[in-house]
């Protein structure tokens, strides 16, 4: 996972090793696609990067709170 600009070419590496490669534009794309448990694949999906950072965030204070409740 990378979440800042790499201008790296994905595509290339999957050639690389012989993996299918696919590029979606965004995440609910990815959600809906039947994942091959046969073939090695490098999905890539572009997104916002404010976006990014606000929903890692909302993550981050959600397993905060789930580690910081008293059993």
């Amino acid at each position: 996972l990378f979440g800042t600009p790499t201008h790296l070419e994905f595509k290339h590496a999957a050639m690389l090793y012989d993996f299918n490669y696919a590029l979606m534009d965004s995440v609910e794309d990815f959600k809906f696609t039947p994942l091959s448990q046969l073939e090695s694949y490098i999905y890539e999906i572009r997104t916002d990067r404010e976006d990014n950072r606000q929903q890692h965030q909302i993550l981050y204070q959600k397993l905060s709170d789930i580690a910081n409740v008293e059993l």
